[in-house]
């Protein structure tokens, strides 16, 4: 067993393509997902560090999954929040955006149904599709033609999985025509905003005023706020419908309430600080 383990460790390297863990280097930041430079800021970190100067226990562990006793008002507090930041009736949250997609996909749609994602869909989504057993097909890249023509062969319960933002080529989805078209055919549009959130506001969908066409969206904290953790943005029947059917969720140890006051945090800060997002645009376009 460990031999064929070895071999495919071998070709890879071989091929260049090995991959290894290797300390974060010093410098200035090309490479991570810290967009706003909030993990560095150190007028966030004074932020937090005053949070838990007057609430150590913060940092205590959560001691099990939310549906024993990891659950808290903290949680609770911030998922209220973070629903009426983005206008949606709940917000559920996660330790990842992994995680997120992984309760979504493999929860609500099962075997009878069909989840069509766009190619460039993040790989959170394809395993989660596994779990569920619904069949996948994939569209063409941000083609609403590709997907309409999709939707017409397959007339049951269809999913549809897009991303605002592509972190690969740095392209939007035509989120409104792809709406547009979730609606005529019934199916469920599900967008995930990890990228563009805390870049551009707190999303497309936010900023086409979505919230009622969009079935439900995923929000990642490890980018823009510099932060960790995710959450599934959607109305009260799908949160209650994960908490009880989502093995992601229920069989996951909550994290500690420092994480989600970090997360109400850094929406408190953005909103002090415009000119990050400012700054970054600023950035990038002198470099283009």
């Amino acid at each position: 067993m460990l031999k064929k383990f070895q071999e495919a460790l071998d070709k890879r390297k071989e091929t260049g393509i090995l991959r290894t863990l290797k300390p974060k280097s010093a410098g200035i930041d090309f490479y991570s997902n810290d967009y706003l430079g909030l993990a560095r800021s150190q007028e966030f970190h004074q932020l937090l560090l005053k949070q838990i100067q007057e609430n150590p226990g913060l940092l205590y562990g959560s001691s099990g999954s939310r549906l024993i006793s990891g659950n808290s008002s903290t949680v609770t507090e911030t998922e209220n929040y973070i629903a009426e930041q983005h206008q949606y009736p709940a917000a559920l949250l996660f330790c990842s955006g992994y995680n997120a997609n992984l309760a979504l996909f493999s929860t609500l749609p099962d075997r009878h149904d069909t989840v069509i994602v766009d190619e460039h869909i993040h790989r959170s989504v394809h395993d989660a599709c596994r779990m569920s057993h619904a069949k996948k097909i994939k569209f063409r890249h941000n083609d609403p033609e590709d997907l309409e023509s999709i939707l017409k062969k397959h007339p049951g319960q269809c999913y549809i999985a897009i991303e605002s933002l592509y972190s690969m080529d740095g392209d939007f989805a035509p989120v409104r025509e792809i709406a547009a078209l979730a609606k005529k055919y019934n199916a469920a549009l599900i967008v995930d905003e990890a990228h563009y959130f805390g870049v551009f506001g707190y999303g497309l969908i936010e900023k086409y005023q979505l919230q009622h066409d969009v079935f439900a969206a995923v929000i990642t904290y490890g980018k823009a706020l510099g932060a960790h953790g995710a959450c599934i943005l959607c109305n009260e029947t799908v949160k209650s419908y994960l908490v009880n059917f989502s093995s992601p969720f229920i069989y996951t140890t909550a994290a500690q309430d420092f994480l989600w006051i970090a997360i109400k945090s850094g929406y408190q800060f953005l909103k002090l600080k415009p000119e990050l997002s400012k700054k970054l645009h600023q950035n990038f376009f002198s470099e283009h």
